[in-house]
């Protein structure tokens, strides 16, 4: 990205005049442009793409009161804008908080686990699953069951999508 920069100063340097600098310089843009070509960053089959992320979201039977929670240090932030903007999504384990650090950040974000009433589903990468059942348990909840559906995208690894419940409390 500096290199245009570098080489307009290099050539301020040689003594020759104003105008065989700017000659120089256009020369020189000329050069790389041709060079390098044009892009097709963002182009698929010749034709613009709406986004850069494609994911594919499980259907969710009630996103307006559904609430979702990502543990693990898998980045995987890159889902949420593909799924119904009135989901909640909460990161309760990764690199900024863990259950273990009894952060105020983590505070907050349990308290909001314990007032949703509606579905709460964990989205973890399978080769995170112990860390993420353990950041999972540690908040109060468990898996809902054995079946998982997979959010996949053309980025990244595929990431299990889950149910949770809360844990039974003793008698």
């Amino acid at each position: 990205m500096l290199a245009p920069l570098l080489i307009a100063l290099g050539l301020s340097l040689w003594p020759i005049s104003q105008q065989r600098y700017l000659v120089a310089l256009a020369a020189l843009w000329a050069v790389a442009l041709v060079g390098t070509g044009w892009s097709d960053i963002g182009r698929i089959g010749g034709k613009w793409r709406a986004t850069f992320v494609d994911v594919a979201v499980p259907p969710i039977a009630d996103p307006d009161h559904t609430m979702a929670v990502m543990a693990g240090i898998e980045p995987m932030g890159y889902i949420v804008p593909a799924f119904p903007p009135q989901i909640a999504f909460l990161r309760i384990d990764g690199w900024l908080d863990t259950p273990a650090s009894h952060s105020a950040f983590g505070d907050r974000m349990r308290a909001r686990i314990d007032a949703h009433g509606g579905p709460i589903f964990g989205v973890f990468a399978e080769a995170e699953r112990k860390r993420a059942l353990d950041a999972f348990a540690a908040d109060g909840l468990v898996l809902a069951g054995p079946d998982c559906a997979t959010i996949r995208a053309n980025v990244g690894a595929p990431l299990w999508w889950c149910a949770l419940q809360r844990k039974a409390s003793a008698p």
